[in-house]
């Protein structure tokens, strides 16, 4: 029930749930001469959570906890982990082949840092949650592009049980365990690295940010289009939202930490 509710709520919460909400108490309001306060408050949450210079400032901030480095940068580890996220839609007629998100970059981000010899395996992390009409892991299918993208199959390890950042953190924490494992890898997009490394603290383990998918740079008004109202970026705005409620949710839960664990840095 819990996970349920943390994937449901949220909906109501973003920007354009909100003022989807707002738009039907107005209506229903101004029936009885009231509701403009509810309407003038809703066009102005989709206004500004659409505007690029807002969206793109509250994305800027969020991904400059963990900055991206250089390959070369990063230190050389026992295992690479990739968490789920980055797969769109499974083949299904009349879909011949896997569809990619922007976020599918943490599966080809992957692959380079072990083309580049940053650690001998990778452990993709992520399962499915059938309600939301995903039935099959989405580790099977990161193992199958991983694969196309040059990584042999032996060097691959599934971790086909989690549902969400935690259960991503606890999983890991057992393979690492049974094998003897302590540095890690963790590649996650930068809006998402935050609360991934604080989970994975929590969880025992001391992992490096191994930062991609970067979606925004320091906002400036070039333009007037800079204010001017983008779907594509209410949906960023809603990205950066859901990451503070789960950041929220995860730390009232005592899921994260801000400091990894003695003999694990």
């Amino acid at each position: 029930m819990a996970l349920i509710l943390s994937k449901v709520i949220p909906i109501f919460i973003y920007p354009l749930g909100l003022a989807l909400l707002l738009m039907g108490w107005a209506l229903w309001s101004l029936r009885h001469g009231k509701g403009r306060l509810a309407l003038a408050v809703a066009i102005g949450i989709l206004w500004v959570g659409s505007m690029p210079l807002v969206s793109g400032w509250l994305r800027y901030e969020m991904e400059q906890h963990h900055p991206a480095r250089p390959i070369a940068d990063l230190p050389k580890s026992d295992v690479i982990v990739v968490l789920g996220g980055g797969v769109a839609r499974l083949p299904s007629p009349p879909r011949l082949e896997i569809e990619l998100t922007s976020i599918s970059n943490r599966i080809r981000y992957a692959a380079k840092l072990y083309k580049a010899g940053k650690a001998p395996r990778i452990i993709v992390s992520g399962g499915s949650i059938s309600w939301m009409g995903v039935k099959a892991p989405e580790s099977v299918v990161m193992r199958e592009l991983l694969m196309e993208w040059g990584v042999p199959s032996d060097a691959i390890i599934q971790e086909s049980r989690s549902r969400n950042t935690r259960e991503n953190a606890t999983a890991t924490r057992t393979i690492l365990d049974q094998n003897g494992w302590h540095h890690l890898l963790l590649v996650t997009s930068a809006v998402h690295m935050r609360r991934a490394i604080g989970v994975f603290r929590a969880a025992g383990l001391g992992p490096v940010a191994a930062t991609t998918d970067v979606g925004s740079h320091r906002p400036t008004i070039s333009t007037p289009f800079d204010l001017w109202p983008n779907a594509g970026y209410l949906a960023g705005t809603s990205v950066v939202i859901r990451e503070h409620l789960g950041w929220l949710y995860y730390r009232l839960r005592g899921w994260v930490s801000l400091s990894p664990p003695l003999g694990r840095q």
